[in-house]
């Protein structure tokens, strides 16, 4: 069964965003919960923390099965603060030695090299020559997510309520990110908050506040928004009846 490291961040509104990182595949399977009062560790995903800054949390557990997750401790979170104060969303290369963030304050995402795979707290700042600014097409970011070879990165966010592509002409290397492609989803989502890929990067999948709906779209060439098309409601799913405000 696979290990995983279910990575946590919490914004100035103290909500959660979680990660689920499979060690040797990066999968952006993303959530939140609005934070509340402490539950019982099986379920560590909802767990209230109340800290100035906003942070990574580092969880372990088995093979994409949450309710197995553990709290790593105060020693493996690492602090975002310094570069954004408001973060929103996190990912990480294929080989976790480089960590990624975009938030709304900065409107830029921020690189951070890691001299231990997905642990955190090893994080050094990259530097500012290794950020990349978003605001030219969105200034209210959400999420950030990649192909699985570093040479496309895809963001998405509430004002534009699109998904922007970018080439990295050096893999998972933002500062070289080129040729924005964007793709429209404010006709199915008018507040979009998170995206994904399938793993064949034939199906793009979007989230948002408006429908509280998994979206799906049908992509003719991988990785490729452009060739994007909306699946049709029949391929939509629901999340209304256990989250209202999915992100």
């Amino acid at each position: 069964m696979a290990l995983i490291v279910l990575r946590m961040m919490i914004y100035s509104k103290r909500t959660l965003i979680a990660a689920i990182v499979v060690t040797g595949l990066l999968s952006i399977t993303c959530f939140s919960a609005i934070s509340r009062a402490p539950v019982p560790l099986e379920r560590p995903a909802v767990m209230e923390q109340t800290l100035s800054s906003p942070p990574i949390f580092t969880y372990v557990g088995q093979g994409f099965d949450v309710s197995t997750a553990v709290y790593s401790g105060d020693a493996e979170t690492f602090s975002v603060a310094a570069r954004e104060s408001d973060p929103r969303g996190i990912s990480f290369s294929s080989d976790g030695m480089k960590m990624f963030i975009i938030g709304i304050n900065d409107d830029a995402i921020v690189e951070y090299d890691l001299k231990k795979a997905y642990n955190v707290s090893t994080a050094e700042y990259a530097g500012t020559t290794e950020e990349f600014s978003v605001a030219i097409w969105e200034t209210n970011a959400q999420e950030l997510t990649f192909n699985p070879e570093g040479t496309k990165m895809f963001i998405i966010g509430v004002d534009g309520d699109a998904v922007v592509e970018y080439d990295l002409t050096t893999a998972y290397d933002v500062s070289t990110a080129t040729n924005e492609r964007m793709f429209s989803v404010a006709n199915e989502e008018g507040t979009s908050m998170d995206l994904d890929f399938s793993s064949d990067g034939m199906k793009m999948f979007i989230v948002g506040f408006e429908k509280s709906e998994v979206i799906t779209y049908n992509l003719a060439t991988a990785y490729d928004v452009s060739t994007a098309v909306y699946a049709g409601a029949e391929k939509g799913l629901s999340v209304a009846n256990q989250e209202s405000s999915p992100r």
